[in-house]
């Protein structure tokens, strides 16, 4: 199609067939609803929007709404909780049980997030630490029952409906209750009672017998210590088994129901641990049919399932990836709603709710953490309390005795409300401004996944993603003492330019926009300004020329105008009588307004006057006659300590008024305008904030109304005051909390939505964070956007000129003048198109909406799906680890290789331990997930490894280097998954590194050793058998050599040598002369301090073999780019912040045909990818993990088969992780709609 007008694109879309064929389509369906259907995608101004759909559908976030909503306080000891709607209104309710005030309670759901107070169901429940709810009694009115573990009485509470119960009723007492489960075990269709005891060893139950009557005690088994008990068919036969944790909490087995409960098979053993198990569950976790087990260990702070094979034969276990503290509650449920089991824990030590995302066939993504608010976590309970289709979750507080709820906010997209009108058939029509607009009173659907939905996931529950190109764009890294910012156009160029400010040069500078982003370096206007704080500009004499003032500290400059002379530059500073006694004047903040409305720009400061111990401080300003002549200081009024000031209409008569704020009386001030250059005295907005730091105002509840924004620095608050009529402020409404000294507060639309955003500065925490506004003055937590040492100064505004606000910012402690871009509004091909909208298909199949303006769902723009996803339609990974294995040691290097000769990549790898250790190997059944270990060998502080067929027999064999014990060993592929030590290739030296590799050339695998403690890089001859000859050393001279790959790097056809050189700061390369000859070794490049970690690989793609390396002190990646002849350039840096990079791999991501890079850093725990723009241009990192697992190594193998390559990573911690790399199966055409 071409451009249409609204007629004709309706007469389209009405006359279009309702099916996808080879070409693009626009389709009315039925409902209302519109298609547009494209088999190869669609793109919106050159961006596929299709991929954006499909990431934000398949892979959300879990939107967990704001923070915990708190029920009740001043539950004692609130240890059991279950929820059923135990009132019969339709809405679910909640159940608590208190141990230390023996109390059972009801709390109502009354609807609309409210309910009612504690109803007591019963007293005198002795350590009441157990409850279930269920039907006991067949009337249909959920019962609860209660165990007492005080005094190991169980009690029944009937219900009577309309949420009353009727007193407790004691079904049985036992020694040292543990546990109560209710199941059907015989199949009679009645509930019956099960539970442990713990000092009489007993595993029992109750026939429940109707009408509230049960059985004496059937004993199941005794002499076991049982603790916990679940009640499940976990062998298919149609009879619930028993899952129980015996051996007083060391072993989880399962009892196999032989008849109706009358008869149980002996235990068998599912999960064994030297720590204790708190939590055990059942579920499908793999979606085969089958019910899994459910582990966590609380001693040994772990969770972990077995995949059951549907006949009760459990497999080793699948350990969940995340670092617990007390993992005291786990329990299953489906809470992103796309048909698999999730895993919920309560983390008890460290405050934590995780929610642990099933991605299919068992794959559990790293734990999220939904909650930090709920103090040691003790129960949790699943339910729709809003009943919005999707499963939120209610969680009691040990410490604080509490009862919340966290509200679940998944299916905000099927309660999404369009922003615009819709039209009662579909329509596609060119609005106003170069708008294109697909309005229906149905969905919207682009190749079968609905436009609203992603747009409401993009929007909601404050899941922060916004589209930041978060490095620094540095404007200068010398500006001794950073303290101001600020955006203006000073040349009249209709480009933005920055000026800023610096406290220990004295100076002020500025820096002219080239455009597109691009900045000159900065011309000084002054270098004697006496300890800068801040700036402002405006055309003060009406010259058309933007000029500047400053304010500082001590002198007679403390007030300077700097006259912009166009294209002679500035003129010296113009100073203001600010005193009688100018050296002991501050002047901390100006701004540039016309105050007395008579046209031209006035200048108004907030300072102190600072006499022996006394301190007076004054706002003022100073009346501009029209041409650049200023009156005298006008006082507006007398504070103690002013530091920062803002100019707006507060009470909407047109005059500009006066924010302020006073550290040294804690005060947020309003000056009002009242006309005729007259102000009222400070209105005390607040007087309660800790040092108030900085003010600004803002429309945060969208009313028409300016509210003020303020932070203050000693007790760390982000606070904003509700304008409620024209300059009558409300009290404090407090946004944020823990933003570490905030000292500067920026407020501009960040992401496209119509709200007021905030940017905040911290100080002493050392970012710049942005909090979203959700609307109504409702804000996401801080999103941190940079990471600046000691920010002082902000602002906000367009630096590029593509429409967004972009993020300026001075930093004190790091002397940096920087900005961060937004991508916001950055389509990647349409910056030339300007005019009416298009909608084109082209002869490949997709469907093309180019539009200069906007491009409305339902009259929502779609920008945000672009702007939300773009850094994910960048990085492909979904950003959740998978636990591959756990092991008590350390593990420093894995291997993925196909081990078994199945078609997937196997896992090898070793833990590390001074006295003992395992060589294992864990079997891939295809799809990542991982079965073993299976045991190669025991060998202690295996320091490296590599795996190869060393003897020619066409098995794949493994070679291991030991630190501590100097040898290296190999072990050989026996076939069937067996393997056997052979005779060591070195068993007297130290090893650091180690690989198999052809060195002479001759065929058969050699072994390539590095070792840091006696500085040697040596190879062993094989003799094609897997018989070593003794040690040829390339050097004896390589001081604290770590690391070692080769390459061709002369193209002489021969294999080189390249090591990390760490204590003599070189990376070093050493020429194969042919047959395993080697020259002496070369530097590469230059010198870098503490190389740890390198690799060969041609970055730019000319041929030649280029060189990575980290630097652990510096933590850096650099490359060092080959010539082809043995030549290499200087280091070029990929990142300078990567702490502690140690891990380092090199592959193609995003199957673009060029090589990426990917890091680790064992400091700050990050996995990191570095994107191949082509020709070596990378992109900057992008995180793929951040665990806390100590990052020891990185590597890339396609783990699941779906053709992209994941990445591997072992850690310090004993952890084996996988990350999932989607970059293949986005789905351009998941589903072709009819009408």
């Amino acid at each position: 199609m071409g451009a249409a007008c609204p007629s004709v694109l309706l007469a389209l879309v009405l006359a279009l067939s309702s099916r996808v064929a080879a070409q693009p389509s626009i389709t009315a369906g039925q409902n209302g609803t519109l298609h547009l259907n494209a088999p190869e995608g669609v793109r919106y101004n050159g961006r596929d929007l299709t991929a954006a759909l499909a990431f934000a559908l398949k892979h959300p976030q879990l939107p967990w709404l704001a923070e915990a909503s708190v029920i009740a306080t001043g539950i004692p000891q609130p240890m059991a909780l279950v929820a059923a709607d135990f009132d019969l209104d339709g809405r679910p309710d909640l159940v608590t049980a208190s141990a230390s005030a023996d109390r059972v309670d009801l709390y109502r759901n009354l609807g609309g997030g409210a309910w009612a107070t504690a109803v007591n169901i019963a007293t005198g429940v002795d350590g009441a630490r157990v409850l279930r709810a269920a039907d006991l009694d067949g009337d249909g009115h959920p019962d609860v029952l209660s165990g007492a573990n005080g005094g190991g009485q169980i009690y029944w509470h009937r219900n009577l409906g309309s949420g009353a119960f009727a007193d407790k009723v004691l079904l049985a007492t036992c020694t040292s209750l543990q546990d109560v489960y209710v199941a059907d075990l015989d199949g009679d269709g009645r509930l019956d009672i099960i539970r442990t005891s713990g000092n009489t060893a007993r595993l029992a139950w109750y026939r429940n017998q109707g009408n509230g009557m049960f059985s004496d005690t059937i004993t199941v088994a005794t002499g076991t210590i049982p603790t916990l008990v679940r009640a499940a068919d976990l062998n298919q036969d149609g009879a619930l088994d028993l899952l129980v944790v015996t051996g007083g909490g060391a072993r989880a087995v399962w009892y196999r129901n032989q008849n109706s409960g009358a008869n149980f098979n002996a235990p068998v053993t599912i999960y064994s641990t030297s720590g204790m198990i708190s939590a055990l569950e059942a579920g499908d976790l793999d979606n085969d049919g089958v019910l899994d087990v459910l582990v966590t260990d609380r001693v040994l702070d772990i969770v972990c399932w077995h995949r059951n094979d549907g006949m009760g034969r459990f497999g080793d276990a699948q350990y969940l990836p995340a670092h617990l503290d007390a993992p005291v509650h786990a329990s299953v449920a489906d809470l992103d709603g796309d048909g698999l089991l999730d895993i919920l824990v309560l983390s008890n030590a460290d405050n934590r709710v995780l929610w642990f995302r099933n991605r299919g066939a068992g794959l559990l993504a790293m734990g999220v953490n939904i909650s930090a608010d709920i103090a040691a976590p003790t129960a949790l309970a699943t339910l729709d309390i809003d009943a919005d289709g999707d499963l939120d979750i209610a969680v009691t507080s040990g410490v604080d005795s509490t009862l919340a709820t966290l509200f679940n906010g998944r299916n905000l997209a099927r309660t999404w409300q369009n922003a615009g009108s819709t039209a009662p058939r579909p329509f596609v029509g060119a609005i106003n401004n170069h708008t294109l607009a697909f309005n229906a009173s149905g969905a919207v659907w682009v190749n079968g996944m609905d436009v609203a939905a992603a747009l409401a996931i993009a929007n909601s529950g404050g899941s922060g993603q916004l589209s930041w190109d978060t490095p620094p764009r540095l404007l200068s890294d010398v500006a001794q003492g950073a303290t101001s910012v600020i955006g203006a156009d000073i040349n009249g160029d209709g480009l933005m330019d920055v000026v800023a400010s610096s406290f220990d040069d004295d100076k002020v500078q500025w820096f002219r926009g080239l455009g597109n982003g691009a900045f000159a370096s900065g011309d000084t206007i002054t270098s004697s300004a006496n300890r800068v704080y801040a700036v402002a500009t405006g055309d003060l004499n009406g010259d058309g020329h933007m000029d500047v003032v400053s304010a500082g500290d001590d002198g007679e400059d403390s007030l300077c105008w700097y006259k912009n002379k166009g294209v002679a530059g500035f003129d010296s500073c113009q100073d203001f009588d600010v005193g009688d006694d100018e050296e002991d004047v501050t002047v901390r903040a100006v701004a540039v307004g016309d105050m007395d409305g008579d046209g031209d720009l006035d200048i108004v400061v907030a300072m102190w006057e600072e006499d022996d111990d006394d301190t007076e401080g004054y706002i003022g300003w100073f009346r501009n006659s029209g041409t650049g002549s200023f009156s005298n200081f006008r006082e507006m009024d007398e504070v103690r300590r002013p530091v920062s000031l803002f100019l707006a209409d507060m009470n909407g008569d047109g005059l500009l008024d006066v924010l302020a704020t006073d550290d040294g009386a804690n005060d947020v001030l309003w000056y009002r305008n009242l006309g005729a250059s007259s102000f009222t005295s400070g209105t005390k907005i607040d007087s309660d904030l800790d040092q108030a730091a900085a003010v600004s105002a803002a429309d945060v509840d969208g009313d028409g109304f300016l509210d003020v924004v303020a932070v203050s620095r000693h007790d760390n608050l982000l606070v904003w005051y509700r304008n409620l009529d024209g300059g009558i402020f409300g009290s404090a409404t407090t946004i944020s909390s823990t933003i570490s000294d905030p000292r500067a507060v920026a407020v501009g639309d960040l992401n496209g939505d119509g709200y007021v955003d905030l940017v905040v500065g911290a100080h002493d925490g050392n970012a710049v964070v942005a909090l979203l506004n959700l609307g109504s003055g409702v804000f996401t937590s801080p999103i941190e956007l940079a990471t600046p040492d000691g920010v002082f100064g902000l602002w906000v505004g367009d630096l590029d000129g593509d429409g967004d606000a972009d993020v300026a910012c001075a930093s004190f402690d790091d002397d940096t003048v920087a900005w961060y871009a937004n991508q916001l509004m950055q389509p990647s091909n349409s910056a030339a198109y300007h005019g009416p909208p298009v909608t084109a298909s082209d002869a490949n199949g997709v469907l093309h909406l180019n539009v200069s303006g906007q491009l409305l769902v339902r009259g929502a723009d779609v920008a945000p799906i672009l702007s939300a996803h773009a850094r994910d339609l960048q990085l492909p990974w979904v950003g959740q680890g998978m636990m591959v294995a756990h092991d008590a040691r350390p593990i420093y290097r894995a291997v993925s290789v196909d081990l078994d000769g199945d078609g997937d990549q196997d896992v090898v790898t070793a833990g590390y331990s001074s006295s003992s250790g395992q060589v294992f190997w864990l079997r891939n059944n295809g799809q990542g997930l991982f079965s073993g270990p299976l045991i190669i060998g025991d060998l202690g502080t295996v320091s490296s490894l590599d795996v190869a067929d060393m003897d020619g027999d066409g098995l794949l064999d493994v070679v291991c280097g030991s630190y501590f014990l100097d040898r290296i060993v190999w072990y050989r592929n026996t076939g069937n998954g067996g393997f056997a030590l052979q005779a060591d290739v070195e068993d007297d030296a130290e090893v650091s590194a180690v690989l198999a590799v052809d060195i002479d050339g001759d065929g058969d695998i050699d072994v390539l050793r590095a070792g840091s403690q006696d500085d040697t890089v040596a190879w062993y001859r094989n003799d094609g058998t897997g018989s070593f000859a003794a040690a040829w050393a390339l050097t004896t001279n390589a001081k604290g050599v770590r690391s070692l790959d080769v390459a061709d790097f002369d193209g002489d056809g021969f294999l080189d040598v390249v090591a990390a050189v760490s204590n003599d700061n070189e990376v070093l390369w050493y020429r194969n002369r042919g047959g395993g000859s080697f020259a002496s070794g070369q530097l590469v490049g230059g010198y870098l301090n503490d190389p740890r970690i390198i690799r060969a690989a041609d970055l730019d793609g000319d041929g030649a073999v280029d060189v990575v390396c980290t630097s652990y002190a510096t933590d850096k990646i650099v490359w060092f780019r080959g010539d082809g002849n043995g030549g290499f350039s200087s280091p070029q840096t990929l990142d300078a912040n990567l702490d502690g990079a140690n891990s380092l791999a090199v592959l193609d991501v995003d199957g673009d045909g060029d090589l990426d890079v990917v890091g680790g850093g064992v400091g700050d725990n990050l996995v990191t990818w570095y994107r191949n723009e082509g020709g070596a241009i990378f992109s900057a990192r992008a995180i793929v993990g951040n665990l806390p697992l100590t990052v020891a190594s990185v590597q890339a193998a396609d783990l699941d088969g779906d053709g992209a390559l994941d990445i591997l990573s072992t850690g310090l911690a004993g952890d084996l992780i996988w990350y999932h790399n989607p970059w293949q199966s986005w789905p351009t055409n998941e589903v072709v709609m009819q009408s």
